[in-house]
């Protein structure tokens, strides 16, 4: 009834929820019951309780603002290491928003997923990785793919950059259209090819593509990032943890999906 009186409040930090959610759940409720009696749903108190995985400096972050919750909730999913590291790159502005830094975070969590199913450990490095002269890796994680894999990423990637060097004669039109007097237009387009409300269409379904496009490219953007700056480390060459530690970095044991 406390928990339930304190989660109602307007000024109940997210840490505060989430550690009042776990001690519920250590004296014996399921986050179904913990949900119906703090008026939340099963996934609300999930997600709060997984924000117990962040590391001490993330919580921090979080309970002065510097992170937000959403944010936080994806970096709670990532090791502690990372979470460190991810830290000091957020705190020097690498990131140009929010979007990149989640983007971000997701690619991290799915680069450690990736190399945990090979057998190894992900960690980000504090820079990114490049050859002499600062460019970057003609292929990032080349090691990783066979001879004909290789082959296959570089001729698609040919096939790819020429189609997108053509999105300069689109701009081209867009700018044109964007600076044209809309008296010319009306009286150039009404009434050719369906007039200026399919012309209008047209141009409003591309903005639909544009918005997918950006996204998709963010994300790619994130995942380059990602394998650029970073390290591999094989599992045989790091030192077996103390017990208390692996504990303590067990994830939450309730289920947030």
């Amino acid at each position: 009834m406390a928990v339930a009186e304190n989660v109602g409040r307007a000024d109940m930090t997210s840490m505060e929820e989430a550690k009042a959610f776990k001690r519920l759940e250590k004296a014996g409720f399921t986050v179904d019951e913990i949900a119906g009696r703090c008026g939340k749903s099963a996934a609300y108190v999930g997600w709060r309780m997984d924000l117990l995985r962040l590391c001490e400096p993330a919580q921090e972050a979080l309970g002065k603002g510097h992170l937000l919750v959403g944010m936080a909730w994806y970096v709670s999913q990532l090791s502690r290491d990372n979470q460190m590291r991810f830290l000091a790159k957020y705190a020097r502005g690498a990131f140009a928003n929010d979007r990149d830094a989640e983007a971000f975070v997701k690619a991290t969590r799915a680069e450690e997923e990736r190399r945990e199913s090979q057998g190894s450990f992900f960690v980000l490095a504090d820079e990114a990785t490049t050859k002499p002269g600062g460019t970057q890796e003609l292929l990032p994680g080349a090691h990783d793919v066979t001879e004909e894999e290789r082959e296959r990423i570089i001729t698609d990637r040919t096939k790819l950059t020429k189609k997108i060097d053509k999105l300069s004669t689109a701009g081209e039109i867009l700018s044109e259209l964007a600076t044209a007097d809309p008296e010319e237009l009306a009286l150039l387009l009404d009434g050719v090819g369906g007039g200026l409300a399919s012309h209008q269409h047209r141009v409003e379904h591309l903005r639909g593509l544009m918005t997918k496009v950006i996204k998709n490219l963010r994300d790619a953007q994130a995942i380059a990032a990602v394998r650029a700056g970073a390290i591999q480390i094989n599992p045989d060459a790091v030192a077996p943890q103390d017990p208390a530690e692996i504990e303590a970095d067990a994830p939450a044991e309730a289920d947030a999906s």
